[in-house]
């Protein structure tokens, strides 16, 4: 009888998650044999610990998606220093009834920015949730001067329209962090000049379902490089993998 473990998936719309096909990769290879990823969708998380102790009381731990990474903060015993740091959550492990926070985007965007290989002038963050947060706190370790836009902008964000604007036209990398194009809803696209830069320029899109967005197909029109987020999802998920076994 293989080892046994109990971990699931905390959002809001589950449909497309690849997580449970690739936790149950670990659990084969691993001798997990016994084990369920659970997709636990909600529409808000105010009660979730009492909904999580009676509904799945041997949960060992949970990752975050969309639109609870920054919400769920506020249930968490304690927090990783890099977590806290980034103000987002995607990683949630189960100890003797405490909830430990981890952020394990951070690497696998990293997965993600080590496919681009030109020189970095300025790189535009596409969004303001809990992933823009840790695309934001990456950028700050590599001194990479950036912009963050919005459709509700704050502080010294951007709308949308202003990448009309922005003065620098090479040598960019733009990062979409938004749900917009994910499925099922694979057409929508956020409208970007892509025409206006010039090369060589990266679009990176975190979204993985689609494999190839259609904010993608836009940019590719234009010669820029593009880079999606199924190896970003893959990488957090790993380093996630190490945190439920091993804690």
């Amino acid at each position: 009888m293989g080892k046994e473990i109990q971990l699931g998936l905390i959002g809001e719309k589950l449909g497309h998650s690849r997580s449970p096909e690739i936790f149950h990769t670990f659990f084969k290879k691993e001798g997990y044999d016994n084990s369920i990823y659970h997709l636990i969708e909600v529409d808000q998380i105010k009660d979730l610990k009492q909904f999580i102790s009676n509904n799945y009381p041997n949960l060992k731990g949970f990752n975050v998606t969309i639109p609870f990474k920054e919400e769920i903060i506020s249930l968490l015993d304690e927090i990783s220093p890099s977590a806290k740091s980034i103000g987002a959550v995607n990683t949630v492990v189960i100890n003797n009834k405490k909830w430990n926070g981890y952020n394990t985007d951070f690497n696998g965007f990293e997965k993600l920015f080590n496919q681009v290989t030109h020189p970095i002038s300025h790189a535009i963050i596409l969004g303001s949730g809990g992933s823009s947060k840790t695309v934001s706190a990456y950028l700050k370790t590599k001194n990479i001067p950036f912009s963050i836009a919005s459709r509700t902008p704050q502080n010294r964000q951007i709308n949308y329209s202003d990448i009309f604007n922005i003065p620098i036209k090479q040598f960019v990398v733009i990062i979409n962090t938004t749900p917009v194009g994910m499925s099922p809803n694979t057409c929508a696209f956020i409208e970007i000049p892509f025409e206006q830069f010039e090369g060589p320029n990266t679009l990176i899109d975190i979204i993985y379902n689609p494999r190839e967005t259609s904010l993608m197909k836009q940019a590719s029109k234009f010669g820029w490089y593009c880079v999606g987020g199924i190896e970003m999802l893959e990488k957090q998920a790993l380093v996630a993998w190490d945190l439920f076994k091993n804690y």
